[in-house]
């Protein structure tokens, strides 16, 4: 009995070994198809780089080339955009090319006196920009801005009060303004602002005089002058506040030599009225080409050359403007966007400005948005009411 019970455990134990031998047999060959794919993943991994560089290779060159077939054509260039001058010794204010560079220099806003009885003003002729605006009881004032002021001793003036929106016409420039005095408006916005000026009153020493001839035909208050030497030397030695602009400042003016008026029409007389009786008018010269101006039923000249004033463009801001003390100084908006009027060649259009804040530049578009390229040469900007404008 006992033989034959180990005869069955050992029976047993065979068929147990058998059963588990063949079933790892089959496991195995289940698992051969997979463990080839990855034997040969593996070798095409282990290929030698000579086997595997020329496919890379050549995939190298297909990616390079594919920019180059699939770019676009390079965008042709408007060839009025590329004819706009951008020489480095280029005066920003007028595209006028000089013999050395003046665009790091800030530019000197001098307050021009435009009474009846102070005309005409004197040592403006070389002025860049010139702006005008209503101060009050329906007088306008100028203020004539130079880039480079005349290495010269002709008169400059007469010198008049400062009225802060004035500060915004200089501050369009980071201009460095020449004044006598301000109203109270004015103060408090220099106080507030910190903007650098030259005033007669605080600086008079060696840097302004009475005209004896204005005194004596026009008036004591109509008499104070200035010139380019003086002016230049006080700059040189004695400002204290910088004479250049920071290193990221950029005038925004465009200028080209054949400006061209995107929907204008031709307009050979601008008269320019701000409201009430005030009117400045200008002509446009076709021998010269560009304008001259009559108020007061008489030429708007230098007094230094007797010769009129020449301006290439002229540019009307229309904007609200309303008394805003009792004084009658006057208040605008010069900031936020309006409309406006630009003339050159004897041609005028429409046109849009705006500004974003007190010290930021004037932009000035055509209606449909395209940048102003002014002409080459001195520009008049003129600031009216809402009820002024051109006819």
């Amino acid at each position: 009995m006992r033989k034959s019970f180990w005869r069955i455990i050992l029976v047993l134990t065979v068929i147990c070994s058998i059963l588990i031998s063949t079933t790892a047999c089959k496991k195995k060959a289940e698992e051969e198809p997979s463990e080839t794919i990855i034997e040969e993943v593996l070798e095409s991994s282990s290929e030698t780089p000579a086997e595997s560089s020329a496919p890379k290779e050549e995939s190298k060159q297909e990616s390079s080339q594919a920019p180059e077939e699939s770019s676009e054509p390079e965008e042709e260039v408007d060839p009025f955009l590329a004819s706009l001058i951008q020489d480095p010794n280029m005066n920003p204010l007028t595209g006028e090319i000089e013999d050395h560079v003046v665009s790091n220099k800030r530019p000197i806003a001098f307050s021009i006196n435009n009474h009846p009885d102070a005309v005409p003003p004197v040592g403006i002729a070389d002025a860049d920009i010139i702006y005008e605006a209503i101060v009050e009881g329906g007088a306008t004032r100028m203020m004539a801005i130079f880039q480079e002021v005349p290495e010269t001793d002709t008169p400059i003036g007469s010198i008049r009060s400062l009225r802060h929106n004035y500060i915004d016409f200089a501050a369009c420039y980071d201009a460095i303004i020449v004044h006598c005095g301000c109203s109270d408006l004015a103060t408090n916005a220099l106080n507030r602002r910190g903007y650098d000026t030259i005033d007669a009153i605080s600086w008079a020493g060696g840097i302004f005089y009475r005209d004896p001839w204005r005194d004596s035909h026009m008036g004591y208050v109509h008499s104070l002058v200035t010139t380019g030497i003086a002016v230049n030397d006080f700059l040189a030695k004695d400002a204290p506040f910088p004479v250049e602009h920071d290193s990221d400042y950029t005038c925004n003016m465009l200028f080209t030599e054949e400006p061209v008026v995107i929907g204008g029409e031709v307009m050979t007389t601008v008269d320019v009225f701000f409201g009430d009786y005030r009117h400045s008018i200008f002509t446009f010269n076709a021998e010269t080409n560009d304008y001259t101006m009559r108020e007061f039923e008489q030429d708007y000249i230098d007094y230094a050359t007797n010769e009129p004033i020449h301006f290439k463009n002229l540019v009307i801001i229309r904007t609200d403007v309303w008394e805003c003390d009792g004084v009658g100084h006057q208040d605008m908006e010069l900031t936020g966007e309006g409309e406006g009027w630009y003339c050159v060649n004897g041609v005028y259009a429409p046109i849009k400005w705006s500004r974003t804040d007190e010290d930021a530049q004037f932009v000035f578009t055509y209606t449909d948005g395209s940048p102003i390229a002014f002409g080459v040469g001195k520009t008049y900007i003129a600031v009216v009411d809402l009820g002024g404008g051109i006819e």
